[in-house]
């Protein structure tokens, strides 16, 4: 009976052994299956932030070829204007030829160089119409012995409208007269107004010495010579047109 007894103590104690046993050696796959989890993890971390330096590298990289391409860009293109910036001035310079006289247009103006009649010194001209297209502007009348007087009056109409054409014929005159005969030149004006305090008030009939008179009285582009005055007549680009007719017939390249 004691056999009997013993036999069942002796297979639930290997049971429970067993069942011990297997309970460490789950723990421990448990424990196996935990540490390399987190040894996943931990090796994971790494290589997350290695991703992250290299994608942080490769757009470094990106930005600086970027940089690289649009830096060749704008040199290509700074070359390419140069170039053709060049080509461009180099189409705008025309030649003609009038009268023996040879013209350039450079820059929208039609470049001479004429000869000072007394010192046979030779002076460039540049003006903005080409005598071909100052044909059709007439001079009419006579000059007398009073207009090479010393002294030169260019004197204009203070009232008149669009002076800014007026100051351009004034300019181109003076500048070809002190070349073409050294004279001395007088800004004036036809009425004491606001602008004229400091200059003389002269007309065509106020005196005898040398008057030319830039007039926009009429839009007709003429010159008329009476006596020791020169009127010069025209109502804006007309009235330049017809100062530089005027600068051509001095200096002999028309007639």
């Amino acid at each position: 009976m004691s056999q009997e007894k013993q036999k069942p103590d002796i297979i639930i104690d290997h049971t429970i052994r067993r069942m011990n046993f297997e309970s460490k050696l789950e723990k421990e796959k448990e424990k196996q299956a935990a540490d390399a989890v987190l040894e996943e993890k931990e090796q994971k971390i790494p290589k997350d932030e290695s991703e992250k330096e290299s994608e942080k590298d490769s757009k470094e990289s990106d930005k600086i070829i970027l940089m690289i391409i649009a830096s060749l860009v704008i040199v290509f293109l700074l070359i390419f204007g140069i170039r053709l910036l060049v080509k461009q001035q180099q189409t705008q310079i025309q030649e003609r030829e009038y009268n023996n006289y040879k013209f350039l247009n450079i820059s929208g103006l039609w470049m001479t160089e004429v000869q000072n009649p007394r010192t046979k010194k030779i002076y460039q001209v540049p003006l903005h119409f080409g005598p071909w297209e100052l044909e059709d502007i007439k001079i009419n009348g006579n000059i007398d012995q009073r207009f090479n007087s010393s002294k030169i009056y260019i004197t204009f109409d203070p009232e008149q409208k669009d002076l800014g054409y007026v100051t351009i014929s004034v300019s181109e005159l003076s500048n070809s007269l002190a070349q073409a005969f050294g004279a001395n030149l007088i800004a004036a004006c036809t009425k004491n107004l606001t602008g004229c305090e400091n200059r003389p008030i002269v007309t065509c009939s106020t005196t005898n010495d040398t008057v030319i008179y830039i007039s926009q009285e009429s839009n007709e582009s003429r010159i008329i010579l009476r006596g020791n005055c020169v009127t010069i007549q025209g109502q804006k680009y007309s009235v330049v047109k017809s100062t530089e007719r005027f600068i051509y017939q001095i200096y002999d390249v028309m007639n």
